[in-house]
């Protein structure tokens, strides 16, 4: 099943493996219920919750494959924040599909990829 767009979910900021930190582009991981029904790839977004005023966003929804965790994930970047959100509830508007997810040859490679989905995003969003 394809999910027209916009598309909209709540879920629980969790603790991840700290990635996305270390990588310096930090993310909210999101416990969301079924998951495995949203469509995978990365988009530009909205996130709203307790904390947050309608923040411009990246989500990533999938398995993360350049780290062979297989583990469905959903990841969101969002875009001039940092706070500690843990505990709180989101909710995430997808609104423009950007790309498939898809496995990188080097973390590097993944870094730069971000980056310009950052910029994409921006883009769209604004």
């Amino acid at each position: 099943m394809v999910c027209s767009l916009p598309h909209f979910f709540t879920g629980t900021v969790v603790r991840g493996v700290g990635r996305g930190k270390t990588l310096g582009i930090p993310t909210a991981n999101l416990q969301v219920c079924a998951p495995e029904k949203l469509p995978h790839g990365v988009y530009a977004a909205r996130v709203s919750g307790a904390r947050l005023n309608s923040q411009m966003a990246v989500a990533n929804i999938g398995t993360r494959p350049t780290f062979s965790e297989g583990e469905l994930s959903i990841e969101l970047h969002i875009l001039d924040f940092s706070g500690d959100i843990y505990g709180s509830e989101l909710e995430v508007e997808l609104f423009r599909f950007l790309r498939e997810e898809r496995d990188f040859s080097s973390v590097e490679d993944l870094k730069g990829q971000i980056r310009m989905d950052i910029e994409q995003a921006q883009k769209r969003l604004n």
